[in-house]
């Protein structure tokens, strides 16, 4: 279970938060008022940081939980 929530952590930060696809978002969480609030979210640092990108440094999963340690990059640009 926990290789298969890390590769779901994989696809989050490749496809929404690099590929910037916030249509995406709704494929990640099941209650609309969390898709709103990552849309939102994510849309203020894409705006901000123009050039955002997230790596991920570190996943660790035990059981259903996955600990993750990332470097975020980017210019501000507002």
């Amino acid at each position: 279970m926990s290789e298969q929530n890390k590769e779901l952590i994989r696809k989050y930060y490749d496809e929404v938060l690099n590929g910037r696809n916030l249509d995406a978002v709704s494929n990640y969480f099941a209650d609309e008022r969390i898709v709103e609030g990552v849309r939102r979210g994510c849309f203020s640092y894409f705006t901000a940081f123009p050039d955002l990108h997230l790596s991920l440094d570190e996943l660790i999963g035990e059981g259903d939980s996955v600990f993750v340690r990332s470097t975020m990059t980017g210019t501000h640009d507002g």
